[in-house]
């Protein structure tokens, strides 16, 4: 059941990777370390530290000491991009504080207080921010990477009733959109990037135990671009699919128990990880709508002749040409919990590639086993990075086993060296040598963490014209053809689009028959009425981006704080969605663009926030109008 708190949603046209922590477009720098967060030992006096180590040379090169009370929890990779070229890893502590780590200096640059038992963090590279997650409180708190030394916001609600443990998922392809578990109630929440409020939640508290769709709490969440479902594991009963598109439950697959599920780098593949069950479950994405299929037998994550097994995390690999496969997949690695010491037996690393998997759709696999180490507790970390896998382990001795990935005879994975730190490292990641602008946009390239092509960047260029003047007080006026079930401007205003209101009226009085003001007095009045009610609008280097065009099933997205006070004002009503996005001034560009609807579709897809209001009556145009009110109309098909 969909708790709807918003009239439409966006769906999001651009080029994508998938993303789960969002320090994995860093991951194919191929100089770098891996950092290792160890607790330490209170009673023989050592104390907490990040280990630095060189993979090559399977050496400590540095160790940084950590506040004693520090107890590791998910750390992250970030860079900026705003020219400073500055590098951190920002790391939860248990006991309610995030660390920030400067990756070049390799020092404690802060240390900064938030709110109860965060264990999960998550970088977002599109606004540069830090969101971590706490379990105690059920809710984010956020970090902007231009001041690390402070929260920029807090108490982000994340559960309904009971807070709970719980992950977040975002993925460039629905941005800002992002989806939020929580072990404890039966839901998953959206919850919107930019304005930091829930928007919607998926309620599964109607299903009783009996009912196919029986999910009492939600933990791992993945998502696949191919047929935009997402996928929830639902307290090792199944793994839920909902379709984001249209809004519904496609269906739950009972047989992917398990409490950790996980997307391959493609989004080709969803990876359900069965700990207790000792399996692997893997389904292909299909159409929207339709339920993912398993098309390979549930890969056996125990080896004949050992008692390693449990996998509890997956890093992937992607494979190179030098591999039997000649590339072209991914190779998985799943980190291994049993046995436990004091076992001599090491539960070390278990892998397949997703080539072979193809090569053989009806075998049942086995995992193919590394001896890298045992760990001591439930849960263990893996994780990529360059030509190496990394995961911690407590036995036969504190360290990390570094595994390269295609190091041994015909590309198989060797382990490369097994390092000792500090005792009890709990995570490790993966830190670039130098600064790579990975997560940065590129005038050349559309994976970028906007996901803009080069002609959409000079799309987002046309603000700095109209900014410093060089088309203020201009005006293009609509003109199109008119579509064939509207007549007039009074049609417009007669119909639902449009409340009977003096100011809605108004406005209504200069629009044409595809819903556009042509006039520039009544549009900058209408503009000074969007102003009012849009809370991003700030800035005096933004401009409001406006659009009128065709709302199909996708939509895009809307704020209910802000629709509510359209509709006070009159200038939406019910049936009616107004959305909206701030775009600021980055670039120099030239007006080519214009030329091109893609482009445009790019670049109103790829704002970040503020106001995009979409007439469903209308096809056709844009209405840029500058932060002082003043409009300027563009006609072009979109």
């Amino acid at each position: 059941m969909l708790d709807s708190l918003v009239i439409t949603l966006s769906f999001w046209l651009l080029p994508v990777s998938a993303v789960k922590y969002g320090d994995e477009a860093f991951q194919s720098a191929r100089e770098g370390t891996f950092y290792a967060f160890c607790n330490g030992n209170s009673t023989v006096g050592i104390q907490p530290s990040i280990d630095v180590i060189d993979p090559v040379n399977g050496t400590v090169l540095k160790s940084i000491p950590a506040p004693s009370a520090t107890v590791w929890a998910d750390p992250v990779y970030m860079e900026t991009c705003d020219g400073s070229n500055r590098r951190f890893v920002l790391a939860n502590d248990r006991g309610g504080n995030v660390v920030i780590i400067n990756a070049d200096s390799q020092e404690i640059n802060s240390v900064v207080p938030m709110s109860a038992a965060p264990v999960h963090g998550y970088g977002v590279p599109m606004t540069e921010e830090f969101w971590s997650h706490s379990d105690g409180d059920g809710v984010f708190d956020v970090l902007d990477l231009e001041r690390v030394d402070q929260l920029k916001h807090q108490d982000i609600i994340a559960h309904v009733a009971i807070p709970g443990h719980g992950k977040l998922l975002w993925d460039e392809d629905f941005y800002p959109r992002a989806f939020v578990t929580n072990v404890r109630e039966p839901f998953v929440f959206e919850i919107d990037l930019i304005t930091h409020q829930m928007v919607q939640r998926w309620n599964f508290t109607e299903y009783g135990t009996s009912h196919p769709f029986y999910c009492p709490g939600t933990h791992g969440i993945s998502y696949s671009r191919i047929n935009r479902h997402i996928y929830a594991t639902c307290s090792s009963v199944g793994l839920i699919e909902i379709d984001i598109v249209n809004f519904g439950v496609v269906t739950k697959h009972g047989f992917a128990t398990g409490g950790q599920t996980y997307e391959t780098r493609d989004e080709k593949y969803i990876v359900v990880i069965d700990k207790d069950g000792n399996a692997v479950h893997v389904l292909k994405p299909g159409a929207n709508g339709q339920a993912s299929s398993m098309v390979f037998p549930s890969v056996n994550a125990t080896f004949p002749g050992s008692l390693a097994g449990s996998p509890d995390k997956v890093a992937f690999h992607p494979l190179q040409a030098t591999t039997p496969s000649g590339g072209g997949g991914y190779r998985m690695f799943f980190s291994l919990t049993q046995p436990q010491p004091p076992s001599t037996v090491q539960s070390g690393v278990g892998w397949i590639d997703t080539t072979t998997l193809e090569a053989e759709p009806t075998v049942t696999h086995n995992l193919r086993f590394i001896e890298a180490g045992s760990i001591i507790g439930r849960h263990r970390q893996i994780h990529a990075g360059g030509a190496y896998v990394a995961t911690p382990m407590d036995a036969p001795f504190s360290g990390v086993a570094i595994v390269e990935a295609e190091g041994g005879a015909g590309g198989t994975p060797i382990l490369r060296s097994s390092v000792s730190t500090n005792p009890s490292p709990q995570r490790v990641i993966w830190v670039p040598n130098a600064y790579t602008s990975n997560t940065c946009p590129t005038k050349d390239e559309k994976a970028s963490r906007s996901g803009l092509s080069s002609g959409a960047t000079i799309g987002i260029s046309i603000a700095v014209i109209i900014a410093v003047g060089a088309l203020l007080g201009a005006m293009v006026f609509w003109y199109c053809k008119k579509p064939a079930d509207v007549k007039n401007a009074e049609e417009i205003k007669d119909s639902s689009v449009v409340s009977e209101n003096s100011k809605a009226e108004q406005a209504a009085s200069s629009m044409s028959s595809c819903g556009v003001v042509t006039d520039e007095s009544e549009a900058a009045t209408l503009a000074s009425l969007c102003f009012a009610h849009v809370q991003d609008a700030q800035a005096e280097n933004e401009v409001v981006v406006r659009a009128a065009g065709k709302l199909s099933r996708a939509g895009f997205t809307c704020r209910p704080s802000h629709m509510s006070s359209l509709r006070a004002a009159g200038v939406a009503d019910s049936e009616s969605s107004f959305c909206y996005t701030v775009l600021p001034i980055q670039a120099q560009m030239n007006l080519e663009w214009l030329e091109d609807a893609e482009l445009l579709r790019s670049l109103l897809h790829a704002l970040p926030c503020g106001f995009t209001a979409f007439n469903p009556l209308c096809r056709r145009s844009l209405i840029i109008v500058q932060h002082d009110g003043t409009p300027v109309t563009i006609s072009l098909q979109i």
